[in-house]
């Protein structure tokens, strides 16, 4: 599987295998503009990063002083 098609698969497949028996682990790690998180197929056993990239922010509450 390329990138483009898991990331067209929101990431619900194992790229090695194609198998949605897949789990996380709890802790995304973050460097600046990155976040990542380990996720692993339960069926063939391979182990990838999932990669995210800042996409931009919205405000939820704004505080005027």
């Amino acid at each position: 599987m390329t990138n483009q098609e898991y990331i067209n698969n929101g990431g619900n497949k194992c790229p090695c295998c194609g198998s949605k028996n897949i789990s996380t682990q709890d802790q995304i790690q973050v460097d600046s503009d990155n976040a990542w998180q380990e996720v692993y197929c339960n069926d063939c056993e391979a182990i990838w990063n999932d990669i995210w990239k800042l996409a931009g922010y919205e405000i939820t509450r704004n505080r005027l002083k």
